[in-house]
């Protein structure tokens, strides 16, 4: 099963597979057999299918409203739970839905306030655990009747329980978690080298870039990377490595200038083009997700918990400021030295015309999450988040308007190269480009399904993308 609607079928353990026809043109995400006959698929704006002779025709259910269902476990031939997200445009909520009649029926069962939950395991017909994105999971020891909230390290895509004890969770980055507790503790897990993706890309012109990210080849060894390019990405060469953090965003002024921010709190500094970096003083331990600089001295970054910290003389000494949030902050862009614009959880948007001395918080008009930002001048940016969103300003986010973005996947990076070209990238390979400042933005084929983190475009044709995996992605001819 997969995108709209599709459906493969086999009578061969999977030597050959033929497609069955669903009747959807809905994705569909996750299904569930009960034996030969009966079988349950679930997918988006709340579909559930069902069928009663081995999936030769599917009946479709509306129980689900317009919730997308992504993840799916029965616990016995009856009992069924399906996990997910509200289906409204701006909800974040986690959606739980419980059948005790093999399917046939849905009722909600629990809701989440903080995010979607992307996959559900049951160990026997009490114990089980849905996992999402942010760093909590739910847990039930109850069938799926009442469920708590429990943290984990990271958020994970996918979950499988062997019994009420011992389980495995697997998230973004290839990171994989196990626990021997029931989920009360989880431990990082090795499985050989793992590339940890590239989180920040920057290129200063059609041949010039830089990309950063982290890769983990053990439980307790991992590392920062940064790679190079000068043709253009036709090859890239590592640059650098930096022990015990990785790296999230990367910012150059010209060829030689740049500065690329990580885990705790980690700020690297290079003057020659990044033969050689510097590790720089910071002043805080938090992660730093996003950097930007305006010239050879100034430069801001952003990260948890409403941190930003800003150097005037070229990184020598980074200066925390006041945010007057505790909100996690994702992304930064300034178009100078005083005008800047930050973004982050909950709809978060601070603007400074200062320099950074005072942030003033600006209304998005949403609650969800806002991962990336791009200013081609004082008045003209583009903010992207989860579910789709992409949020337009002309008068330097004085007021902000929703654009339509033809997903609900989310939207991770944005990076506009004057008021009319840009591109917006995120997950599942999603790539956006528009060439009339937002008030369109087509879906342009990426040839992958990995998520996609940031994104750099250096005129109307040229633009480069990283993300999962090491992914990296390029263009010579505006996306087509």
């Amino acid at each position: 099963m997969g995108s709209s609607g599709t459906m493969l079928r086999t009578h061969d353990g999977g030597a050959t597979w033929a497609l069955q026809p669903s009747g959807m043109m809905r994705d569909l995400h996750a299904i569930s057999f009960q034996g030969p006959r009966i079988g349950t698929v679930v997918g988006q704006s709340g579909t559930i299918l069902r069928t009663t002779d081995g999936g030769a025709t599917w009946t479709p259910l509306s129980d689900a409203g317009s919730d997308h269902l992504y993840g799916l476990a029965f616990l016995d031939a009856n009992t069924g739970v399906a996990v997910g997200r509200q289906g409204c445009r701006f909800c974040s909520s986690g959606v739980v839905y419980r059948s005790t009649d093999a399917g046939a029926t849905w009722t909600l069962a629990h809701s989440d306030p903080t995010t979607g939950l992307w996959a559900v395991s049951f160990a026997d017909a009490n114990d089980g655990t849905a996992v999402g994105d942010p760093e909590f999971y739910l847990r039930t020891t109850d069938g799926g009747i009442t469920w708590t909230r429990q943290s984990i390290v990271a958020g994970s895509l996918g979950v499988s329980f062997v019994d009420a004890s011992k389980g495995m969770a697997v998230g973004r980055s290839g990171v994989i978690f196990g626990t021997t507790d029931g989920g009360a503790s989880w431990t990082l897990r090795s499985r050989g080298t793992v590339f940890g993706g590239l989180g920040g890309v920057s290129f200063v012109d059609a041949k010039i870039g830089t990309a950063v990210g982290g890769e983990c080849t053990s439980i307790v060894s991992c590392r920062g990377l940064i790679l190079h390019t000068s043709d253009g990405g036709a090859t890239w060469g590592t640059q650098s490595e930096v022990t015990g953090a990785g790296l999230s965003a990367v910012s150059f002024v010209d060829n030689n200038i740049g500065t690329a921010v990580g885990d705790y709190g980690v700020i690297l500094h290079t003057t020659d083009g990044g033969a050689t970096w510097v590790v720089q003083a910071s002043r805080t331990s938090n992660e730093l997700w996003s950097v930007s600089l305006v010239d050879a001295n100034t430069g801001i970054a952003v990260g948890r918990s409403g941190t930003i910290v800003r150097t005037v003389d070229g990184g020598a000494i980074w200066t925390p400021l006041s945010s007057g949030t505790d909100m996690n902050l994702f992304a930064v862009s300034f178009v100078d030295s005083q005008t800047g614009t930050v973004v982050g959880s909950g709809g978060t948007i601070l603007r400074t015309l200062d320099g950074g001395a005072t942030w003033t918080a600006q209304s998005s008009g949403i609650g969800n999450n806002l991962w990336g930002v791009s200013f081609v001048d004082a008045d003209t940016g583009v903010a992207v988040g989860t579910y789709g969103t992409i949020l337009s300003t002309t008068d330097g986010g004085a007021t902000w308007t929703i654009q339509s973005s033809g997903t609900d996947n989310h939207l991770i990076g944005v990076s506009l190269t004057n008021a009319s070209v840009g591109a917006v990238v995120g997950d599942f390979g999603t790539i956006l480009w528009t060439t009339d400042g937002g008030t369109n933005w087509t879906r342009q084929s990426s040839g992958t399904d990995t998520g996609l983190r940031s994104v750099s475009v250096v005129d109307a044709i040229v633009g480069t993308a990283v993300g999962s995996w090491g992914a990296i992605l390029r263009t010579n001819t505006g996306g087509e």
